[in-house]
């Protein structure tokens, strides 16, 4: 287990812890019905240096992002394969990207949309002078309203983006 668990999330049913550095622990079931983490069970992101600050599981692949890198697990969390999602591509913190339908938003001073093929654009550059230039935003989806929330924690400021609906 790492000394300092700064995240988690579960990968194909398995969870997977992170701490400081760029290194996924993962955890097989133990003996007892809770987890284990065994010290070989782990991934080390190759393609990028720095932190882990979120990831997220969708559509059976991880999504890994530090402050300026994303990267794709494909495969298992015995044998993960990386596919890095571009430079620049990453996430400020776990309260910084979020889910919608096939699409996954994380936001690091820009905003980015990522999708199932590790395809990333920057999404939020229409409305850049509006958003936040600091670390304290939390990114929040309504699917009711078809809406991303881009929340300013210091100031209390939102900006609501809407999906297009086909409507």
């Amino acid at each position: 287990v790492p000394y300092t668990i700064n995240g988690v999330v579960s990968w194909n049913g398995q969870l997977a812890l992170w701490g400081d550095g760029n290194t996924l622990k993962f955890a097989e079931p133990g003996p007892y019905g809770w987890e284990s983490y065994p010290s070989w069970l782990y991934y080390d992101v190759h393609s990028f240096s720095g932190n882990i600050k979120a990831a997220t599981e969708l559509n059976g692949q991880l999504f890994v992002f530090g402050r300026q890198w994303g990267v794709k697990l494909l495969g298992s969390a015995a044998a993960p394969e990386e596919d890095p999602l571009g430079q620049g591509v990453g996430a400020y913190t776990s309260r910084s990207i979020t889910e919608h339908g096939d699409l996954i938003f994380t936001f690091n001073g820009k905003l980015w949309a990522i999708d199932t093929a590790g395809n990333a654009q920057d999404f939020g550059q229409a409305v850049q002078d509006n958003l936040p230039t600091h670390e304290n935003v939390r990114l929040e989806v309504n699917s009711k309203l078809a809406s991303l929330f881009v929340i300013d924690e210091t100031s209390g400021e939102v900006l609501r983006l809407h999906f297009p609906t086909g409507a």
